[in-house]
């Protein structure tokens, strides 16, 4: 393998469960798929994705993690690397390496919308015919979906996972809505599972829970409850993406033969984004960026939950986060995003799903998946669980971790990881194209209509899509 590009900071990352720390590893003698004669593999990652995920610089460096380190070395006689760049840079660098002739490494791991982005670039190996029904069957059917590691049909990337997960689940759990059963046993509001399980759960039934939380509590003329928000802000990125999805909406349709057409003014997306705006600017249930309570300093989601104010709460594993370790509020629940007049279900999206990728220069694709498999576990024979079971044990873990308030979120959490989608390169194409940024702020703050809005905007971003698509 080629020498490592100058300048990148080499860490020592891991990528064992923390569940190996209590139980401690198991050494099978697996017998050796391929032999490397002793070559180095580098791995590529996103430095800050790793530290997020609590994995840090020394979790190779000693312990059980060296161990297994160590045997996954003599098992494919070779030698393994690491090499690193941060969120901003990592796509840069390996764009410069690979022009350069000077790779940053073999095997790259990042987010799965950063990989789709390099696929597009052609610096990815695609790996049709070693990425296969056979591999998937040796995966965790919670990471089956093929979305997530398919560019327009063609595999470019593998699972990463049993890594940074909570013994069989992602980071990031699908996205959806905390409430507060507080609120809602004080007022007499609609059990949302109830609404969930008879399909009842939808934007017509948000609105209106949330017009009847959204009230002035001390008499002094200001809102100071609100019905709604999101977890960084009054309403984000995340939520017009989740509006979208929860419609059956998406910003491209590609078709059987990879044709890719920008339909952001079909219906389906027209209604969801302005369900998104007049939450603000109709219904008065979301407080603006910046409005709040206590003076309007907390202007975050979170802020206002933290206290008690808010009713639900847009998010994902940061919102339950501040749930469970909330004092504040002694009963809370778990459920799906709810779904638009165009849609049959609700809807699981995973935005920020980690997977493992090869770059194009390498010469044996086969033996480097299964060395990356072995070291991430992800794939038997190497995974330190069994794939029976594997959703159960996730779940066990949330329950354990405090993640779990009630038997409802965990059926909730359960149909949520089994139904878990993937949105085709929406964060690293559409809301990056020119004009998209500010058209959403002037809808969410009730400027711009949205059909006029995208009108404007969707032969630009239908030119830019056939570059992008090369087509």
């Amino acid at each position: 393998m080629k020498d490592q590009m100058t300048g990148n900071r080499r860490i020592v990352v891991g990528a064992l469960l923390a569940v190996c720390l209590v139980f401690g590893m198991v050494q099978i003698g697996f017998a050796a798929r391929h032999d490397f004669n002793g070559e180095t593999v580098t791995f590529f990652i996103m430095e800050d994705e790793f530290n997020r995920l609590g994995a840090g610089d020394s979790y190779y460096a000693e312990g059980p993690n060296l161990s297994w380190l160590l045997e996954v070395e003599e098992m494919f006689n070779v030698k393994i690397e690491f090499n690193s760049a941060n969120r901003r840079n990592f796509r840069q660098e390996v764009m410069t390496g690979m022009i350069a002739g000077d790779p940053p490494g073999d095997i790259f791991w990042t987010r799965q919308d950063f990989m789709l982005w390099l696929a597009n670039q052609d610096v990815l190996y695609p790996l049709d015919g070693i990425i296969n029904e056979e591999y998937y069957q040796r995966i965790p059917e919670v990471y089956r979906n093929k979305d997530f590691y398919e560019f327009l049909g063609t595999p470019i990337a593998f699972s990463s996972n049993d890594i940074w997960t909570r013994e069989g689940l992602p980071f990031t759990t699908p996205s959806g809505i905390a409430w507060n059963k507080d609120i809602f046993a004080e007022m007499g509001l609609p059990d949302l599972y109830e609404l969930q399980e008879s399909g009842d759960w939808t934007y017509e039934a948000f609105i209106d829970i949330a017009k009847q939380a959204t009230r002035d509590t001390t008499g002094d003329g200001e809102i100071d409850q609100w019905g709604a928000a999101g977890y960084r802000n009054g309403l984000h990125w995340h939520q017009l993406l989740m509006s979208m999805v929860s419609n059956d909406a998406t910003w491209v349709r590609i078709d059987e033969d990879g044709k890719g057409t920008v339909n952001i003014t079909e219906p389906e997306f027209i209604d969801a984004l302005q369900f998104w705006q007049d939450l603000i600017n109709v219904h008065g249930v979301v407080p603006r960026h910046g409005e709040g309570v206590d003076g309007g300093k907390p202007n975050h989601g979170r802020d206002i939950w933290n206290i008690g104010k808010l009713a639900m709460l847009f998010g994902d594993m940061n919102a339950l986060a501040d749930a469970k370790n909330n004092d504040t509020i002694q009963d809370w629940g778990w459920v799906y995003y709810p779904k638009g007049p165009n849609a049959e279900d609700y809807v699981a999206y995973a935005h920020l799903f980690h997977v493992a990728s090869l770059g194009h220069h390498v010469e044996n694709p086969e033996a480097l998946v299964e060395l990356a498999s072995a070291l991430f576990r992800s794939a038997d024979p190497y995974m330190l669980h069994p794939k029976e079971g594997y959703l159960q044990r996730g779940l066990d873990q949330l329950a354990r971790e405090g993640y779990v308030n009630d038997r409802d979120s965990l059926e909730t959490f359960r149909s949520m990881y089994t139904n878990m989608g993937a949105l085709p390169f929406f964060r690293e194409f559409f809301i990056l194209q020119d004009g998209v940024a500010n058209a959403a702020e002037g809808i969410r703050e009730g400027e711009l209509y949205p059909l006029p809005a995208m009108a404007a905007l969707q032969p630009a971003i239908q030119k830019a899509l056939d570059e992008y698509l090369g087509q």
